[in-house]
């Protein structure tokens, strides 16, 4: 465990303390049930009493967690994720949940508005449903696939990356090791928050890298939207929106608007844009964020992958 993420978040991130903390963003009590879903406890600034409160903290989150694992001692037969209801009224397969049991492949999970359930696997992780959701397990072998119609997850995933899918109507959620909400409305479309790690949206070849602080909408029969990181303040956020929706005139927003860290958002613009705009696009990227030395601005332009790749990585925006 690296003590100094503990005490005060500095240092490499430590992945079971995140996890803690992510799973109690969740779990915790006290407050109406939709800030209990916000699971921004990571990416949340604690300036003042920072060791004291990260301390108690990782303290609270391990007892939280012990009750939760307790309502999910319950060994699923090979093939199946254990399940417990946490809070209200969960239906599995038609059937009503009470206490702990077992989900199979393709069975629906169903909670009613005033309840949240949870179920795992010890090779892959835990994933806690939120009121109103339906879900389904749709594989549990080499990959584990989790179908997701309606309603709102919290995923705290420690198995290796492309092992946990979550499928939506709109797109695939690829863990690439990580922790993330993930909304769903009626339309289809949807919300994606990373707060550990990195997630990969995809869908019919339109793809979002999302990285730890960033989000992602997503967008009902189009696929993911164009990540962007939640400090970026809401002005930029509705221009990239408008963008997202179709609107050519928010891109003079979206350039102006941007900050160093929001490269990630002019990256992925770079392959969504005409090449008119990416000339725009790729000389405000290169002036909040200079090129590594021998970058070929033409096969950037080319929208060349190992070119745009190195650009990414030198940036290191997250």
């Amino acid at each position: 465990m690296n003590a100094d993420y503990l005490w005060d978040g500095t240092g490499p991130v430590d992945a079971d303390v995140a996890s803690l903390e992510v799973l109690l963003g969740g779990l915790r009590v006290g407050p109406p049930a939709s800030e209990r879903w916000v699971a921004d406890v990571i990416v949340r600034p604690a300036r003042e009493s920072r060791r004291s409160s990260r301390w108690w903290l990782a303290m609270a989150a391990m007892v939280a967690l012990t009750g939760l694992s307790a309502r999910l001692a319950h060994r699923a037969p090979e093939g199946e994720w254990a399940i417990a209801s946490l809070e209200g009224s969960t239906r599995v397969g038609g059937r009503a949940l009470s206490g702990s049991s077992s989900v199979r492949v393709g069975e629906w999970v169903e909670t009613d508005a005033g309840a949240r359930a949870a179920i795992a696997d010890p090779a892959v992780g835990t994933v806690l449903i939120g009121p109103g959701s339906r879900v389904r397990l749709t594989g549990a072998g080499a990959k584990h696939v989790v179908e997701m119609s309606r309603g709102r997850i919290e995923a705290t995933i420690h198995a290796p990356a492309g092992v946990f899918y979550v499928d939506t109507p709109s797109a695939r959620a690829i863990d690439l090791g990580c922790a993330y909400t993930l909304e769903v409305d009626a339309r289809g479309g949807g919300l994606l928050r990373v707060t550990l790690g990195y997630v990969e949206l995809a869908w019919h070849g339109r793809r979002s890298w999302v990285p730890r602080g960033a989000t992602c909408r997503i967008m009902p029969g189009e696929g993911p939207g164009t990540p962007y990181f939640a400090d970026a303040g809401s002005e930029f956020a509705e221009a990239l929106r408008a963008l997202d929706a179709g609107d050519g005139r928010a891109l003079d927003s979206v350039l102006e608007l941007a900050r160093a860290r929001d490269g990630l958002t002019l990256w992925h613009l770079l392959s969504r844009t005409s090449e008119r705009e990416r000339t725009r696009v790729v000389a405000r990227l290169a002036d909040l964020n200079p090129p590594p030395e021998g970058l070929s601005m033409a096969k950037v332009m080319a929208l060349d992958a190992a070119e745009l790749d190195r650009w990414l990585q030198w940036m290191r925006p997250f």
